[in-house]
């Protein structure tokens, strides 16, 4: 599956200079010796343009999916459907097998500051807006806990905002590129490339999102391999998903329910008081040394004031 750059026939080309036969014929011979055939397609016919807008247009079907009946008796409902090219001048292939997905269970996710939040035009004026609110309800002092959730609230709300917005305008565009390609040709080459750069801005943000989640230091800002970054981030999450536990009384648990239950029982009791008396801790502290003097703990212990946070943050 991929790009053969040849064509079987001559109807999958159109425009530019005919196709040598004997060109056809030894790709047509070697899917032959191979045992393979064509698994045709679904959509445009045509999956890669030179994009000219003259009359030096030319389309041709260079990718392709092909198999042997082997494969074909495993996957008897697969197709193979030609999805629109946002970027490329190849289109590209979704090969659909018809088989039922595999169901993942996902608890709470955990709050994280995403990367391409920055990005976006109203991320300043919602954090300005919630901390002048919580100004005016004299909230500095101990309520900077209260601003922290506030401002993280107002951010998780309006990333699902705009990623809703982003996915209908994304879905919308595609669709238009997909009509767009359908007809391709030098008469709306020039409005092709412009619904392309426009989906190409919703795909960088895409991808800002994946370079964050996959942690990859050394990834430069100017190249973009999204596919391998999610890919680092799905593998990520696989290491980090639990299958199984056993408790304390070394049963096992499998499912994701007990499994919960489990870390939950564990951390409550780690962390519950056993009531120590103050001669019990002196006496794990003794062999301690003391780092934090007592004027610095008067430092760190004392009110915040409005001119210190303000100065913190700009």
């Amino acid at each position: 599956m991929g790009d053969f750059n040849e064509v079987l026939t001559h109807d999958e080309k159109s425009g530019g200079k005919q196709r040598q036969e004997r060109q056809m014929m030894r790709f047509r011979e070697a899917l032959d010796d191979g045992g393979l055939f064509d698994l045709g397609w679904r959509g445009d016919k045509y999956t890669w343009s030179n994009k000219h807008g003259d009359d030096t247009f030319t389309k041709e079907r260079l990718d392709r999916a092909v198999a042997n009946l082997k494969w074909k008796g495993i996957f008897k409902e697969a197709w193979v459907e030609v999805l629109a090219a946002r970027c490329s001048d190849h289109k590209p292939l979704l090969l659909c097998l018809n088989q039922e997905p595999a169901r993942v269970w996902r608890g709470k996710r955990l709050f994280r500051y995403e990367t391409k939040w920055s990005l976006e035009d109203d991320c300043e004026e919602v954090i300005k807006r919630v901390w002048q609110v919580r100004a005016t309800e004299k909230a500095f002092g101990r309520g900077l806990q209260r601003l922290l959730e506030s401002s993280k609230g107002a951010l998780m709300q309006l990333s699902k905002m705009v990623e809703n917005d982003r996915r209908r305008d994304l879905k919308d565009k595609t669709e238009l590129l997909k009509k767009l390609q359908e007809d391709e040709g030098w008469h709306n080459s020039e409005e092709i490339k412009k619904v392309q750069a426009e989906i190409g801005v919703c795909l960088e943000m895409e991808d800002l999102k994946w370079r964050q989640r996959a942690k990859v230091d050394w990834y430069k800002l100017g190249d973009r391999n999204t596919q391998f970054f999610h890919s680092y981030a799905n593998q990520r999450r696989k290491k980090n998903s639990i299958k199984q536990i056993y408790d304390g009384q070394n049963v096992r648990h499998t499912s994701h329910t007990q499994i919960e239950l489990v870390f939950n029982s564990y951390f409550q009791d780690l962390f519950t008081s056993s009531l120590p008396s103050s001669e019990d801790i002196d006496e794990c502290l003794r062999g301690v040394e003391s780092c934090v003097t007592a004027e610095m703990n008067s430092s760190l212990t004392k009110q915040f004031i409005r001119m210190e946070i303000e100065a913190a943050i700009k």
